[in-house]
Formats: structure tokens, sequence, C-alpha cells
């Protein structure tokens, strides 16, 4: 099944409308042509999370753990547009869901509207240092209409940066390079990877920094998003135009003093 998978997304590349979707559960067992509608996929979402889309009508919903969800590939321009499953290469216990075919204009759609964004983040609402975060699937846009996640995010920069005025980094296409003074820290944000710039001093004493960030992609290219903090500065990720495996790596670390992180909770 992997293989023919692969081969299809090789002869048939189509132009998707939304990041591909993490699913943190193992791949459905049933192969397409045993499905009832061959050109949707049904799950229930995993206990311990919760299932987030944005939509094309700016309609936000949220599927808590055990609540079905359902999601439709359409072609806009005529011919054929399949789910694929395919191995996630970081976690072979999780896959990711992409729409492709013949058809030259795959989209997802769920609800009988288009997705914009959607994806899966964990229930339990926290936030962690990672010295390394490129095995954890990037951050998706819809997370952030969630307003606890945002919060999450702003408080922990607010407290990096204390009192002082917050300091960008700037992230041009797929390559990102910390300011003088500051440091690039991964966030492990409710299962997913992000960057946030904070002083260089304060990611030493997190154990966790580095000077060089990339966005890299297994089919198509992905490039940083950026959404901008209710405090000022900004939080990075990964998205935009890959349609496979996108991972965000940092590099260059900041002489780390330990390897522990805090975890915070709201």
């Amino acid at each position: 099944m992997k293989m023919k998978i692969s081969f299809f997304l090789m002869l048939f590349p189509c132009v998707v409308s939304a990041q591909a979707i993490w699913v943190p559960a193992p791949p459905p067992q049933r192969s397409r042509a045993m499905a009832a509608e061959p050109n949707v996929v049904e799950m229930l979402v995993p206990p311990g999370w919760e299932f987030q889309s944005l939509d094309d009508k700016g309609n936000f919903r949220t599927v808590v753990g055990g609540g079905p969800i359902k999601i439709s590939c359409e072609c806009v321009t005529g011919g054929d547009c399949m789910p694929l499953y395919i191995v996630y290469k970081h976690d072979p216990g999780s896959w990711i869901l992409e729409c492709g075919g013949s058809c030259a204009i795959c989209i997802k759609k769920i609800g009988g509207a288009r997705i914009v964004s959607a994806g899966f983040v964990k229930t339990e609402k926290t936030i962690r240092v990672e010295a390394d975060i490129s095995s954890l699937p990037p951050a998706f846009d819809a997370m952030f209409n969630d307003q606890a996640t945002v919060a999450l995010v702003e408080e922990f920069v607010a407290r990096a940066w204390g009192g002082a005025r917050r300091v960008d980094f700037a992230a041009r296409d797929s390559q990102a390079q910390a300011p003088s003074s500051t440091a690039l820290v991964g966030l492990n944000v409710r299962g997913h990877g992000l960057l946030v710039a904070v002083p260089a001093e304060y990611a030493r004493t997190a154990g966790a920094g580095a000077a060089k960030a990339t966005c890299s992609c297994t089919e198509g290219k992905c490039t940083f998003e950026t959404k901008t903090l209710p405090g000022g500065g900004s939080m990075f990720y990964c998205s935009a135009g890959c349609t496979g495996v996108c991972t965000l790596s940092i590099s260059g670390a900041v002489s780390p003093v330990g390897s522990g992180a805090a975890v915070e909770r709201r």
C-alpha cells in the first residue's frame, strides 16, 4: 500500500488548496477500493486530541476526542481526486492525509465548505521548549483561531522578554536567522512545532536555542508563516505549498546549559 501511494503521487502531481493534515493515529487499514465513498475519509478524533478546522466561509470548528469527522477530496477542474494515506516519516504510528490524482486542482472539504486549514491539537493546553523540533508536525493556521493556544505562546514570550522590547527575527521563504543577542527557540505547542525569538541568555537558561532555522518538504516547498502576538513580536512555523511532509529544523545552537524544559499550563 505505501509503495502504491508513493507511485500515485509521482505520476499524478496535483495542486492542493490547503496544507496536508497530520493525523495522530495509525493509518486506516481498509483500502480506498473498499470505501463506500472512495473520495471520503471518515474517522473518529483520537482520545486526548481535538480536530480544529477553518473553512473558506470563515467558520472555525473544534471536534473533541471521540467525535466523528468526515473529509472529502474534490476536484475543481475535472479528473480523479482521492485521499492519499502517507506514513509520517518521524512517527510511523501517525500519518498524513492529502488529496491527489489526475485532477489539476484538488481541494479538501468538510461540512460542504472548502478547508483552508485543519489539523489535530492536544486537548491539554501545554507549551514546552524543545531543543529539537524536527520530529514535530508543524503548527497550522487554524489552531491559532483558538485564543487559548495564542495565549500560551504570548505568556511564554512575555516571560522571556520581561519588560524589554521584543525583537523579531527575519524569515524569508524557507530560511530564518536570529538577530544579534537573540536566539530562536523551538516550542512544542499542543503537539506542534513553531519558533519564537527570545533573548539569548533566556535561551541558554531554558537549555535550548539556535541561530538559524529551515523549512523543508518532501513534496513541493514549505515556507515560513508568521502570526503576530498580542503583545508584539511573532511566532513562525512552516506551511504553504508543501504537499508532503514538512519539517522545521533549527541549527547553530546557543550553548545550552541544560536539557530540561519547563512546561507551562493554563
